[in-house]
């Protein structure tokens, strides 16, 4: 009995099998599927409240797998939109198997997508292109989940996506968008492959990006993960992991990525960034954990890079550490460690990406520095320079997009302190004895070294829009102390700058100047500024000086009284000895 039930249980199931492929037969034979476009259509503004446009033909295969096949499809913008497209696709096709739907499987064969476009857009009023109205309710993750999914391959070739964002006048395109994809089961991992070309405007970028990994996709959870993830942007490679969860609402996101070692000079001009201040950077590689919302201020991340070799606008550092955090929309670098000409460069730094200009604060401290080479590195052909071991330690604030307006923004303090060294382009002693001798008319026999050493040189520093004033410089010489104050204006590259130096009584053959403090001044282009003594303070101080030494000398022989004044001419002549 049981044996009969079975048998025509079995003839039963197989007729129903039978008929359900006539009558699939029949729907593909006598059924135009051109003739579901307009339901297609309507579903698809009930869902999105956008318009769908089927340029192309629709068609189908049977067996082994349902199969749709269709041409050219356009998706609309909301009117309020000036590019009247969202997205567009040049073909698609889509298998599916018809045994497993019966067990609540959707198995496919593949999906292949060609010419795909997306048009991402943010308008000046904040509003986007890509949310989607419609009367339609039901839940695309519900629905997934409800069945299993299989898809033996996806293959996504020749796409393009752009972002035009009209807030921040930034303009993103990815093209030559190639995706590929095989052995996809929900919340299974699966390997995927990506590649692309990227170009933008502010910031200007282009590049080529590949990036694989295995990814594990969970509708229910709304979930998608990375593991095993290798990216390369140019020459810059990357490894890690990344978990994005959150999906259909706001996406968050969390990771940790390694940047292998790479030329960043290298990567820059790749990338078609302006690379023409930074002659070296090599060997920069990190690690970084991070997090981060749909927004700036979400993002958060810490990390630690190492740059073996940088040289930058001519100055060079070498074993560079840097300490990296970010939290509500503020980059924090610290520590900042370095080796910098033969000395250490400790500081940290802050740039507040909150603005639309980024601000930036540094704190910096240079030791035992070696400022012969720094300034040469510094000043190219400059005709003043400084040498000896220097000690820096700089507060300074600014802002701006280019270097030049980083400069003109720059403000804060510093203070500066250098032993056993020499300021070179100028020799003080000389100067001074080749005034004196012209004033006496006599030829000055003292040669020019061309610098003047001193034993100990400081001097506080004061920053404003790009200009250091100084009041208290002071460096002292085996035969003069000197003092100076002024101003060098960073941003049109000019100085104008005051020494008063006093002899010492060691001065040797510039005992006729001892006691007298002799103004020196540097003005003009700070690569090549005009120095020179002030001749007729000189005469000035040299007559009063050598007047009080004859009234002294006067009164004490009783010549003149209390009462008694000399002839001026009489006494300049005596003193210059005419």
């Amino acid at each position: 009995m049981m044996k009969r039930f079975f048998k025509y249980t079995g003839i039963a199931l197989g007729l129903l099998v039978l008929l359900a492929i006539v009558l699939l037969v029949c729907l593909a034979t006598f059924v135009n599927p051109n003739q579901l476009k307009s339901y297609i259509i309507n579903k698809i503004h009930l869902a999105t409240g956008r318009e769908l446009t089927i340029d192309g033909d629709l068609s189908w295969t049977l067996f082994p797998s349902l199969g749709v096949k269709v041409g050219h499809m356009v998706l609309s913008n909301p009117a309020s939109f000036k590019q009247p497209t969202f997205a567009e696709i040049e073909s698609a096709t889509v298998s599916v198997k018809l045994f497993p739907l019966l067990h609540r499987q959707i198995e496919s064969d593949g999906v292949e997508m060609k010419g795909m476009k997306l048009y991402l857009i943010r308008q000046a009023n904040g509003q986007t292109n890509w949310q989607m109205g419609g009367t339609s309710t039901t839940s695309s993750s519900t629905a997934a989940a409800a069945f299993g999914l299989a898809v033996s391959n996806v293959t996504v070739s020749n796409a393009a996506i752009t972002w035009q964002d009209e807030q921040s006048k930034q303009f993103f395109a990815i093209n030559q968008f190639e995706l590929h994809a095989k052995d996809i089961h929900l919340s299974q991992p699966f390997p995927i492959k990506i590649s692309f070309q990227m170009s933008g405007k502010n910031p200007t970028v282009a590049t080529p990006v590949t990036l694989s990994s295995d990814i594990t996709l969970d509708f229910v959870h709304q979930a998608l993960s990375f593991a095993d993830l290798t990216a390369q942007v140019a020459n810059m490679k990357l490894a890690g992991k990344v978990d994005v969860t959150q999906l259909s609402n706001q996406p968050h996101t969390t990771g940790h990525l390694q940047v292998l070692p790479f030329d960043v000079k290298e990567w820059l001009r790749a990338t078609g960034q302006d690379a023409a201040t930074l002659q070296v950077l090599k060997e920069l590689k990190g690690e970084v954990d991070f997090s981060a919302g749909t927004t700036l201020q979400s993002v958060r991340l810490q990390g630690d890079m190492k740059v073996d070799d940088v040289r930058a606008s001519n100055i060079q550092l070498s074993d560079v550490n840097v300490h990296t955090q970010m939290t509500n929309g503020v980059l924090a670098l610290s520590p900042i460690t370095a080796a910098f000409y033969q000395g250490t460069l400790q500081g940290q730094a802050k740039v507040d990406l909150n603005q639309a200009v980024p601000q930036l604060r540094l704190q910096a401290t240079l030791a035992n520095v070696q400022m012969e080479a720094l300034m040469k590195d510094m000043g190219k052909q400059a005709k003043l320079t400084l040498s000896g071991t220097g000690n820096i330690d700089l507060q300074v604030t600014t802002s701006g997009a280019n270097g030049n307006a980083v400069m003109k923004n720059l403000n804060g303090t510093g203070h500066v302190s250098l032993k056993d060294g020499a300021i070179k382009g100028i020799d003080i002693p000389y100067l001074l004895d080749h005034a004196s001798s012209m004033i006496k008319h006599q030829t000055s026999t003292r040669s020019n070294t061309h610098q003047t050493p001193f034993g100990a040189l400081t001097a506080s520093l004061n920053i404003r829009n790009g200009v250091i004033f100084n009041d208290d410089l002071f460096f002292d010489t085996p035969v003069t102390d000197t003092k100076g104050h002024g101003q060098i204006d960073l941003v049109q590259q000019q100085i104008k700058y005051q020494l008063e130096t006093t002899v010492k009584g060691d001065g040797s053959n510039l005992q006729n100047l001892y006691g007298l403090t002799i103004p020196i001044s540097i003005t003009g282009k700070l690569s090549d500024p005009l120095i020179q003594v002030d001749a007729s303070e000189v005469v000035k101080q040299m007559a009063k000086q050598r007047l009080e030494e004859v009234k002294s000398k006067l009164q004490d022989r009783g010549v003149i009284g209390p009462g008694l004044r000399l002839r001026r001419r009489e006494i300049l002549n005596n003193l210059l000895n005419r």
